[in-house]
């Protein structure tokens, strides 16, 4: 399966996905499609006009625990998840951080709030908890 998401990341197609019969059906029912575009229509120009479209159309999410080894061995394998993707890593923040980022915020945006010391920090705990509370 990664072998597929690798290859549809890296080139927007799976190797040897359609056969004639399809390549057919794609070709007769992009002609109109491939003529507003203005491209050649040639078998091979409308296939790939047909490809484009689903490469700009697509969007694979694929989630992977990166905690083992295993994840390492993927990315090494399949580089096109790292080389073709944008990753996102979620953990859990600990509360001081949330805090820590929630203080920050509040006195970057100059508020009526950085005047008291003792309100920023409890809404900043405020903050932390919604957080924390919606996380599981």
């Amino acid at each position: 399966m990664l072998e597929d998401i690798n290859n549809i990341l890296n080139t927007g197609d799976i190797p040897n996905l359609y056969d004639l019969n399809d390549i057919e059906e794609i070709n007769r029912s992009m002609k109109n499609v491939a003529q507003e575009k203005g491209v050649e229509q040639t078998p091979a120009n409308i296939l790939n006009l047909f490809l484009n479209i689903i490469k700009q159309k697509s969007h694979i999410i694929c989630a992977l625990s990166p905690m083992k080894e295993t994840f390492r061995i993927f990315l090494r394998n399949f580089p096109s998840l790292v080389n073709c993707t944008t990753i996102d890593f979620y953990q859990e923040w600990p509360v001081e951080a949330l805090i820590g980022v929630a203080l920050v915020k509040m006195k970057l945006n100059d508020h009526e709030f950085d005047k008291h010391k003792e309100l920023n920090e409890n809404i900043a705990n405020v903050m932390s908890m919604i957080h924390k509370s919606i996380e599981h």
